[in-house]
């Protein structure tokens, strides 16, 4: 049986569209569900078995340290009680996660980390140099390392974040939807997307997905609601139509403060909603979708929306380190992106990603190339 480990909504409609080519090839598909934000039903018609596993990571560090340490023994029991042939995951951010893939690695179990949607992986991947660590994030790695099982786990840090790995022999592959040079020594394969429906657009329309740059110490707050401005002003003067959407992870107090200081000088409309991007953009037909970099706009291949990348554009993001990779990795692709405020409406056919050199194999052959014993 094939699981796929998934924390989030994203992750899941990812696993359900390779688990319905799987299942169509009479593959059994199971999922491990370590909920961070998820909301949505699942197909128990298509995951044959559904396990859940809670995690502390929305505690207070020094809560979920205390859970974690204690874990581990009830997460070698449920792996080892089910039928896994194989295991897709999606991040290892999730402490819980790389303890499931230890213990599947130590059950012979092949391994394989898919891509997170986007700029999650490519600049985790990529950026091979490092921000220097705080003396907060070196107690946080000292602590991790004391959680049995992960004391030999690695560290790397961007954007103000110390993101935990596992050590690259875990990991039997690295599944990609586009090219890309990893310093990881772990074989990457691309894969193709599995399909998408194409959107019937409404022209010169545009939704904004914000980013909560000050949240993460990217910006400071008055550099980002200035940066903020300057680009709805600009969405406002070119497109008809303006549509906004806070992120997920944005507080009820920002984003009433971000609403007064900006959105209400424009004639721009809120989404008020949590449903999946994919959803959302099938509801209101954008002909583009801007943000800074978030990952929803690495992922319109096929709809027909014209990505808007627009961190270039701010002063004091654009010789970040991780922006910086991120204009790389846009050039590498053969990705369009504006030169400046007053040049924002693309030509979507010059946005598209250069697949020209992708191989055209699935998740499934990259599997059965791992494991030729796969449980129908």
């Amino acid at each position: 049986m094939v699981y796929f480990l998934v924390n989030n909504n994203y992750q899941y409609l990812e696993a359900v569209k390779h688990a319905n080519i799987l299942l169509d090839k009479k593959y059994v598909c199971g999922l491990i569900l370590v909920p961070h934000t998820f909301d949505l039903p699942i197909d128990n018609n298509l995951f044959a078995n559904v396990v859940k596993i809670d995690t502390p990571a929305n505690k207070h560090w020094l809560k979920a340290w205390f859970k974690y340490l204690t874990i581990g023994s009830k997460i070698d029991k449920i792996i080892d009680s089910l039928q896994i042939n194989n295991l897709i995951f999606f991040t290892e951010f999730e402490l819980i996660n790389q303890l499931i893939a230890i213990r599947a690695k130590q059950n012979k179990i092949p391994i394989y980390l898919l891509e997170d949607g986007g700029i999650g992986s490519y600049i985790l991947f990529t950026l091979t140099t490092r921000q220097k660590y705080t003396i907060s994030d070196i107690l946080y790695i000292a602590l991790t390392k004391l959680i049995p099982k992960l004391w030999n786990a690695k560290f790397t840090k961007f954007d103000n974040v110390v993101f935990p790995m596992l050590p690259d022999h875990k990991i039997d592959a690295l599944i990609s939807y586009r090219e890309y040079t990893s310093f990881r020594k772990i074989p990457l394969h691309v894969i193709s997307r599995p399909s998408v429906s194409a959107i019937s657009t409404i022209p010169s329309r545009v939704i904004f997905l914000n980013q909560p740059l000050y949240r993460d110490d990217i910006q400071t707050y008055e550099a980002y609601i200035e940066g903020l401005n300057i680009i709805l002003f600009s969405l406002s003067n070119i497109f008809k139509e303006v549509f906004f959407k806070f992120h997920p992870r944005e507080e009820s107090f920002y984003k009433k403060k971000i609403t007064n200081e900006t959105i209400t000088k424009f004639k721009i409309s809120v989404i008020d909603s949590n449903e999946p991007i994919e959803n959302i953009l099938s509801v209101y037909k954008p002909s583009y979708l801007a943000s800074y970099n978030s990952t929803p706009l690495f992922n319109l291949d096929g709809t027909g929306i014209c990505p808007l990348f627009l961190f270039h554009l701010i002063e004091d993001l654009k010789y970040q380190e991780s922006f910086v990779q991120t204009k790389h990795l846009l050039d590498l692709w053969k990705i369009s992106y504006p030169t400046s405020f007053k040049n924002l409406e693309l030509n979507p056919s010059s946005t598209n990603f250069d697949r020209s050199n992708l191989i055209s194999t699935n998740l499934l052959d990259i599997i059965e190339k791992y494991h030729k014993h796969l449980i129908k």
